[in-house]
């Protein structure tokens, strides 16, 4: 919740994490915000600012050919969910490795091998088919209840065409008559109806290629 990381009250606990990490893995992933957290603790490395949520399914590109990406296919689609980013300049400055990237959505993965080999998400390959519109339903809730000021834009690259008309139309309705009982009308059945993790064949190219090079590393170590 804070700008400034260090001000956070787990931020002491969270050092301790990373450095066991740094001593005690083969290889350890961290997923957006630890992704951030790790790299400003790392390399004081800062997150800025977005102007509008990075929300949505972004078509990202193989970069470098580090091992770990070897038997991956050239262009991958992640689920994106964030209000900051890491810059690829400020990774590249701070010796870290771009891996995929988006033309849309920035640095997708990076890595840096301390004693350790971690891995960063900026993304969340993890999702499942719903997560984005559980996180979308979750936003128009809040502006309803007035928790937040503007209505939140659609994630980009994730509904059908249908869905899309009437979720326009339901916010429509939201921005003529506010009110937190409206939620109850969201279409959240007609919305889910067509949606399929279509991601979840790279978020498992993914997490292979993580294990089998966990696997390489542990084998050079055996005697």
């Amino acid at each position: 919740r804070e700008s400034n990381f260090a001000r956070e009250p787990y931020w002491d606990a969270f050092v301790r994490l990373v450095s066991w990490a740094k001593k005690n893995t083969v290889s350890t992933i961290w997923s957006c915000l630890a992704a951030h957290a790790a790299a400003f603790q790392l390399d004081g490395v800062e997150r800025r600012a977005l102007s509008q949520k990075k929300f949505g399914v972004f078509k990202c590109d193989r970069v470098d050919g580090h091992a770990m990406m070897r038997t991956m296919p050239a262009t991958i689609e992640i689920p994106h969910s964030r209000w900051n980013e890491l810059s690829e300049t400020d990774l590249l400055n701070a010796g870290y490795t771009v891996l995929t990237s988006s033309r849309e959505a920035g640095v997708d993965m990076f890595a840096k091998r301390a004693d350790s080999l971690f891995l960063f998400m900026q993304g969340h390959p993890e999702y499942d088919a719903h997560s984005l519109l559980l996180e979308y339903r979750r936003d128009v809730g809040r502006y309803l209840c007035g928790s937040r000021n503007d209505y939140p834009g659609l994630p980009s690259n994730y509904f059908s065409e249908e869905a899309v008309a009437a979720l326009r139309v339901f916010e429509a309705t939201a921005l003529h008559d506010r009110s937190e009982g409206l939620l109850t009308q969201f279409p959240t059945a007609l919305a889910a109806k067509s949606l399929t993790s279509r991601w979840r064949p790279h978020a498992k190219a993914v997490f292979a290629a993580w294990l089998a090079e966990i696997e390489n590393a542990q084998s050079r170590r055996r005697p």
